[in-house]
């Protein structure tokens, strides 16, 4: 479940996968869930980097 979360955050993050997708990762039940229906709500989000190398 591990590389499958990677994998898909890093598909998101390269605009491969658009942000109308909903991406649920349930750890309790052990799912990921991938949402499309119409009506998504759209908010803005901000990926930190916490690597003191990354430039700012």
């Amino acid at each position: 479940p591990g590389f499958i979360v990677r994998t898909i955050q890093k598909l998101r993050r390269q605009g491969h996968i658009g942000s109308e997708v909903s991406l649920i990762q349930d750890i309790r039940n052990r799912e990921f869930k991938i949402f499309t229906d119409a009506g998504r709500i759209c908010r803005p989000l901000f990926i930190v980097d916490n690597d003191p190398a990354s430039p700012r």
